[in-house]
């Protein structure tokens, strides 16, 4: 299941999403043109992580709740 909001061009925005890997759920968001700038949701070990990315999509950031 999924919430998608568009920017005025049609592309995604924002979008907040479970997870179908049953890991949990994620929230991205979008630059003007589609591609996914950051995201904040869990991963396969349950530990929350975040990226950062750059308008072309490239990691610049990333960390891991996991101690």
């Amino acid at each position: 299941d999924s919430i998608t909001v568009l920017n005025a061009d049609g592309n995604w925005a924002v979008r907040l999403r479970s997870s179908n890997n049953s890991a949990g759920g994620y929230l991205s968001t979008y630059n003007k043109h589609g591609i996914e700038t950051a995201y904040l949701g869990t991963n396969l070990l349950n530990d929350g992580v975040a990226f950062l990315r750059d308008r072309y999509g490239d990691v610049g950031w990333e960390v891991s709740g996991k101690k």
